[in-house]
C-alpha cells in the first residue's frame, strides 16, 4: 500500500437472512490448495484488557513489541492520545484500560464473541478465493479489537504484510442498542446497525479490501460510480461464492426481492431524470452509497439501487462477453464503455 493507512471507515461520518440466489456449485473453483500462508488473528482487544496498568509503561511497551504497527496505530491514531509528553501518554493508556466503561464493553464484546474462530474460516476461505484470482494480492494479518464505537474496520501496513482491524463493539448483532450509545449519530441508524452483526464481518472486511483492488472510479459521473460499485459486488460473488446474497449485498431479504421485481422500472426512471450522466453527488450519492431510501422512488425502494444496475450491468457484459477475466473487467476503466458493450436492457415482467 502506498500510505500507511490505506483507509479507515469512521462511523462517526456512517441475523443470517434468506438467501434468494446462489451461484451454482460447478461454477466455484476449488480453491484448496490455494496458498495464503499463515495469517495471523490477533485478539487485540484482549490483550489490551490483560495488561498489567501498575507498570504501565514496561505493559506498553511489551504489547508495543508484540504487535509494534497495530499497537501505536491504535493508541496515536484510533484513540488519539496525545504524544508530546510520554509520561502523559502514558497515563492516558493506564486510564483507557481502567475505565469501567471500556472494561464494561469489553465484558460485552467477550461475552459476544468468546471465540473467533468461525470468523477465522471465513476470512481463511475468502483469503484463497481472492489469491485464487489476484495471485499477487498480500494476505493480510487480522486484529480484532475495540475502540469505544470509534471505528469498524480499517486497513493498514502492517509489520511484513498489510494488516486488517475489526473493530468487533460494531459488530454486537441486532439486539445491542447502539441508539442507547448516541442517539444523535447517524451511524447507529437501524439502516446501518441492521449489519453490525458476525455476518457481515468478512463481507465488510473484503469489501474494504477490494477497493485497493479496483482503484478510485475512472469519473465522478452516476454511471461511473453505480458500475464501480457493480463491479466490487461481482467481485464480492466470486470470492465469497458461499455466502448469502442477501449478506453480499447488504440488502434485506425483503429488498432484494423489490429489486429483482422493478429493475426496468428503476432503469426508466434513471434515464427519465436524466442522472446516467449526472456529477452533482447530491443527486446521486443516496443511489450509490447506504441509504435508507432510494429518492423519488416508492417507499420500498432502499438506497444504492444505482449500485443494483450497476451489478446487472457488469453481469450483462460478461454474459455477451464471457471468456472476460476478473482483471480484465477491472482494467476496463471505461464506465461509458462498459455500459455500450453490455447492451444492457432489463426485461419486461
Amino acid at each position: 500500500m502506498n500510505s500507511f493507512i490505506k483507509n479507515i471507515l469512521l462511523l462517526m461520518a456512517f441475523s443470517i437472512v434468506i438467501s434468494c440466489n446462489q451461484e451454482p456449485a460447478a461454477n466455484i473453483p476449488d480453491v484448496d490448495k490455494v496458498d495464503i500462508g499463515d495469517p495471523l488473528f490477533i485478539r487485540f482487544d484482549r490483550k489490551l484488557a490483560q495488561m498489567d496498568p501498575g507498570p504501565i509503561k514496561s505493559s506498553y511497551e511489551k504489547l508495543l513489541k508484540q504487535h509494534p504497527v497495530f499497537t501505536d496505530l491504535y493508541f496515536k491514531r484510533l484513540l488519539n492520545f496525545p504524544q508530546e509528553n510520554m509520561d502523559s501518554f502514558y497515563l492516558y493508556v493506564a486510564d483507557f484500560i481502567q475505565a469501567d466503561k471500556i472494561q464494561l464493553l469489553q465484558d460485552t464484546v467477550d461475552n459476544f464473541y468468546s471465540d473467533t474462530e468461525r470468523i477465522e474460516d471465513e476470512f481463511r476461505s475468502a483469503f484463497r478465493y481472492l489469491r485464487y484470482y489476484f495471485p499477487t494480492t498480500k494476505v493480510p494479518n487480522v486484529y480484532f479489537f475495540q475502540s469505544e464505537f470509534g471505528y469498524q474496520t480499517i486497513i493498514f501496513s502492517d509489520v511484513d504484510t498489510d494488516g486488517i482491524g475489526i473493530g468487533l463493539d460494531l459488530f454486537l448483532g441486532e439486539d445491542f442498542e447502539y441508539k442507547r450509545v448516541d442517539p444523535r449519530n447517524p451511524a447507529f441508524s437501524e439502516y446501518l446497525t441492521r449489519t453490525y452483526n458476525r455476518d457481515h464481518i468478512v463481507r465488510k472486511t473484503m469489501a474494504l479490501m477490494l477497493e485497493d483492488v479496483l482503484g478510485e472510479p475512472n469519473g465522478k459521473r452516476f454511471i461511473d460510480l453505480a458500475i464501480h460499485e457493480g463491479k466490487k459486488l461481482y467481485l464480492l460473488e466470486k470470492i465469497m461464492p458461499y455466502t448469502h446474497d442477501t449478506i453480499r449485498t447488504e440488502f434485506s431479504e425483503q429488498q432484494w426481492q423489490w429489486l429483482q421485481e422493478n429493475e426496468l422500472e428503476m432503469w426508466s426512471f434513471f434515464l427519465e431524470k436524466e442522472l446516467i450522466y449526472e456529477t452533482n453527488h447530491l443527486k446521486i450519492d443516496k443511489y450509490i452509497n447506504t441509504s435508507p431510501h432510494s429518492p423519488g422512488m416508492p417507499p420500498e425502494a432502499p438506497g444504492r439501487t444505482g449500485a443494483y444496475i450497476g451489478l446487472q450491468m457488469v453481469k450483462s457484459y460478461l454474459k455477451r462477453y464471457p471468456d472476460t477475466k476478473l482483471r480484465d473487467l477491472i482494467e476496463l476503466r471505461d464506465a461509458q464503455k462498459l455500459m455500450e458493450l453490455s447492451k444492457y436492457k432489463p426485461k419486461r415482467r
